[in-house]
């Protein structure tokens, strides 16, 4: 088990004002991944986000404007489809960087605010879908754990 970084240090403050409030769900020390798009949009055109208070950071948009490097980088180009597979099928260093990369980018005096505020959206003005394709759901002949062989 790995054990806690200075992402969850409880001293850590966003300037996402929302993320502050006592009692946030999401703040900076809580950054889950999750799959989001406009009210309404098809389950194709889900990306992935981050929470962070009251909005949800778009990671590949992140990437796209130049604010990611490195595993980070390479973590949000996985993060392009609807769901957080690809993501999950890469080794922990890749989630590990870009959860370090979010909190550096969401804290308090640091970041470009103005092209990450470019980046967030409203999570009242946002749909949330499966994060996950799992693939064996609702099948139950005789399976087992990962590298067992499988009779579905």
């Amino acid at each position: 088990m790995r054990g806690l970084d200075a992402t969850h240090d409880p001293g850590l403050r966003s300037w996402v004002e929302s993320a502050n409030r006592p009692g946030c769900d999401f703040p900076i020390q809580n950054l889950p991944l999750g799959v989001f798009g406009p009210k309404g949009c098809e389950p194709e055109d889900l990306r992935v986000g981050v929470g962070i208070g009251d909005r949800i950071v778009d990671v590949l948009a992140l990437r796209e404007r130049g604010l990611l490097d490195g595993d980070a980088a390479e973590a949000a180009r996985a993060c392009a489809g609807p769901t957080l597979n690809p993501l999950m099928a890469m080794p922990p260093r890749y989630a590990s960087s870009l959860r370090r990369a979010l909190s550096d980018l969401l804290a308090a005096g640091k970041g470009d605010q103005d092209r990450i505020g470019e980046a967030l959206v409203a999570m009242d003005d946002c749909d949330l879908g499966v994060p996950a394709d799992v693939g064996l759901a609702g099948r139950t002949n005789d399976v087992r754990g990962r590298g067992a062989r499988r009779k579905v």
